[in-house]
Formats: C-alpha cells, sequence, structure tokens
C-alpha cells in the first residue's frame, strides 16, 4: 500500500458541493483561507462556479449563513465535526484509509484537505490548493467521470500505472488532466486542482497508480494514488 510521505501544508482549501440530483460536476463554493495567525471561511460569490452552484440549488453551508461572505468564528471546529476525533481508537485506521501514515503528524488544516472531510450525509469535500514550492508530494485522488469513461471495471486492477495526460484543448477545462491507464482514460483530476495540477505536469515528474476501487455498482468510484516530484530545472 502506497502512503504519503510528504505532507505538505496547504496554501488553502476549497470547498466544494455537488447538486445532489441532475448535473453531477462539483463547484466550488468556499474556502478556508490563513489569516492572522487563524483562519477565515469565506464564499466564492461573485465567481462562475458559485453563480452555477446557486443556480443548481446551493444555499450555502449549514452552518455559515449566505447572507454573510465571509465567517472568521468557529471556521476549523465547526468543519472539523465532520472528522473522526483524533483520540478515538480507530483514528488511525482513519488516516490508513486516507494513505496517511498511522503516526502521521499533521495539522488541522492539512487534515481537513487530504481526507477531504467527506460525509455520505452531503455533498461536500474540500480540495487542498498547494503553493508551487520545491517540495515533493504524494496525494490520493479520486478519478472524477469516471463513469463517463465507460471502462469495465474488471479490467482495472490496483497498482496499476496512471499516466497524467495534460489536455489543454480540452473544450470544457483548458487545465484539464486525464487519468489514462494503458491508454484507456479513466478519469480527470478535479477541476478544482487542474490548474495546479497542469502546471505540475509541466515542471515535475508526475506519476500514479490504481489506489483502490469502490462506491456503488451504478456509480464507482476509482482511486488513484499521485506522486509528484520536485521541479525539473532546466538547465540542471
Amino acid at each position: 500500500m502506497s502512503l504519503i510521505r510528504h505532507i505538505v501544508e496547504p496554501l488553502q482549501l476549497v470547498l466544494s458541493w455537488q447538486p445532489p440530483d441532475g448535473a453531477r460536476s462539483r463547484r466550488a463554493v468556499g474556502a478556508i483561507l490563513k489569516r492572522d495567525g487563524g483562519t477565515v471561511f469565506r464564499y466564492l460569490t461573485g465567481t462562475p462556479s458559485f453563480t452555477n452552484a446557486i443556480a443548481a440549488g446551493f444555499r450555502g453551508y449549514p452552518a455559515f449563513s449566505l447572507t454573510q461572505e465571509e465567517h472568521s468564528s468557529g471556521v476549523l471546529e465547526t468543519f472539523l465535526t465532520r472528522l473522526p476525533n483524533r483520540a478515538r481508537a480507530d483514528f488511525r485506521d482513519f488516516l490508513t484509509h486516507h494513505r496517511l501514515p498511522s503516526d502521521a503528524t499533521i495539522s488541522d488544516f492539512a487534515l481537513l484537505g487530504y481526507t477531504g472531510a467527506k460525509l455520505p450525509s452531503d455533498s461536500f469535500e474540500f480540495v487542498p490548493i498547494f503553493e508551487d514550492t520545491f517540495t515533493e508530494l504524494e496525494l490520493l485522488l479520486g478519478s472524477c467521470g469516471f463513469r463517463h469513461q465507460h471502462v469495465d471495471l474488471s479490467t482495472l486492477a490496483i497498482g496499476e500505472n496512471v499516466d497524467f495526460v495534460a489536455e489543454p484543448n480540452n473544450e470544457f477545462d483548458p487545465s484539464a488532466a486525464a487519468m489514462v491507464v494503458n491508454g484507456r482514460k479513466i478519469g480527470y483530476v478535479n477541476r478544482i486542482l487542474s490548474p495546479t495540477f497542469s502546471q505540475w505536469l509541466q515542471r515535475r515528474p508526475v506519476r500514479g497508480n490504481v489506489d483502490r476501487i469502490n462506491g456503488r455498482a451504478d456509480r464507482p468510484l476509482v482511486y488513484v494514488f499521485a506522486e509528484i516530484g520536485r521541479p525539473i530545472l532546466v538547465g540542471a
């Protein structure tokens, strides 16, 4: 089993939301930002993604009213209720499930990002955004749009190599990064992360493997473990 060996503190955490019915693409609706030694939660009002979310039925995160664009009280405490308490006996299993070492030293902020803090009871999930540094890192990524690729799950195997291919001419997302196994596209990197990921593909060695396959029969989920190396220095 692959494990995340380099835990990098995210620059910010984008909160994504998916309509419970109809179109299934995720929308970026808010972000947790670090500010003055603390954190704030800000709705991404005025962005196309937020506008589309409102049209699709988004009414805000339950704990933070949409009538206020930015919230500074109890931000991390509120979102940490989406995760198991660190004192629980099975917390180490939770870390391992998300490919974090069972003895990982990780901040609450980073923990929300690396795990996504996704619940079966709603349609929210965090996407970590990283500063482009010289640090190598690893991520566990869901393959977005897998069901649209018409790939037979029985033909995929845990551990198979995954290539990441930039699609600058993609009509829906010019920063799209496709996941490809043996020449077959199995989906894409999350659109919220894809601008950063496409930059990594230009400057860094990136490799992946099929980590696990689960989900329902009508909505299978394929997870890919991605390893992003240090930037390649031109002329080095």
